[in-house]
């Protein structure tokens, strides 16, 4: 996670990351500062978990200053690496996707889905694994590079991930 001065948003996201039930699992963190001046470092280091602060130029902005934590945290040999932005919103949930971010010029391109299938995680339960399953079998089924209602490719079918899932943005 890369932040500047984003002490509140930085805070709820690390909390909400650490109160995750990750059984078997062991979670590091690494996070890079970006000159913040508002208390930032001070509040993480009250988090009752060991999280590595690297800091930064200030001029790293949020990819190079996540390249610096990437850098820092393959150094433990992760089986999995998670680059977070500290906005977003962890919640216990079956299900998590992230809903794209268009600009109002580019609006149109919600005609495609909702949700980018750049992120799409399924926790190991029976309601993670039939959403899973649902996803497999539509995409499966039809996967073209084409709009056709309400599908496109693999993202459109996101939008039906209704209860049991939850949708994380």
């Amino acid at each position: 996670m890369t932040y500047h001065n984003c002490r509140e948003e930085t805070r709820r996201c690390l909390e909400a990351l650490l109160g995750e039930d990750l059984a078997n699992a062991e979670l590091r963190v690494c996070v890079t500062d970006e000159g913040s001046t508002d208390g930032t470092i001070a509040v993480i280091s009250a988090i009752d978990t060991p999280i590595r602060v690297l800091s930064g130029s200030g001029e790293l902005y949020w990819a190079a200053g996540m390249a610096m934590a990437e850098r820092a945290a393959m150094c433990d040999d992760p089986d999995l690496l998670f680059w977070l932005n500290d906005d977003n919103e962890i919640e216990s949930s079956s299900v998590g996707i992230i809903p794209h971010r268009y600009p109002s010029a580019q609006s149109w391109r919600f005609k495609y889905g909702t949700y980018d299938v750049g992120f799409v995680s399924f926790r190991l339960n029976d309601a993670g694994a039939a959403c899973a399953d649902r996803w497999a079998a539509r995409c499966l089924d039809w996967c073209k590079d084409k709009p056709d209602t309400g599908r496109f490719a693999d993202q459109g079918y996101l939008n039906g991930f209704g209860p049991p899932s939850k949708v994380s943005a």
